[in-house]
């Protein structure tokens, strides 16, 4: 496995919350875990047995199948930031595989088309392909993507707030 300077030394300071961040950073630019960067990774840090990475399951209810949106699949992907637990690991990835494999609902109340699922992952795809020989370090390019789950992740949170005034 490939691992950039930042990743190496959040293990080696047993940083959790970077590490989880550096998941979460795995999850948005391969949302349909194609690489198998995500699972490398997760057994290199299970390797390493740092305390507190992984960590019980909250007893959150997890949606069945019927249920799931993309919206779902960005909650579960920022709740583990919090909850790192087998269970909500396994549902990211079940979600992921259906969303890449059938034609889901986006829920969004946005007005304008948005594209499926499937339309970005194969994007992001495209997009990581083309991108692959910019001449940026590795640690500014998790950086810039962290940064940008971040706004996102605080994007969504605004949204479901929103609604839950409404």
């Amino acid at each position: 496995m490939v691992m950039n300077e930042n990743f190496r030394r959040a293990i080696e300071n047993k940083d959790i919350v970077s590490i989880r961040s550096f998941f979460y950073t795995i999850i948005l630019s391969d949302p349909g875990f194609k690489t198998n960067k995500f699972d490398e990774a997760l057994a290199f840090v299970k390797d390493k047995n740092i305390e507190g990475v992984i960590v019980a399951h909250d007893e959150e209810e997890l949606l069945p199948e019927e249920k799931w949106t993309e919206e779902y699949f960005d909650l579960l992907a920022s709740k583990l930031q919090d909850n790192f637990s087998e269970e909500r690991i396994e549902q990211i990835k079940k979600v992921a595989k259906r969303l890449n494999t059938a034609e889901i609902p986006n829920t969004g109340a946005s007005k304008r088309e948005a594209p499926t699922y499937k339309e970005k992952s194969e994007r992001n795809e495209e997009n990581r392909d083309r991108t692959a020989s910019v001449c940026m370090p590795d640690d500014k390019k998790v950086l810039a993507i962290a940064a940008t789950g971040a706004i996102l992740a605080i994007g969504f949170v605004v949204k479901v707030i929103r609604r839950a005034r409404k």
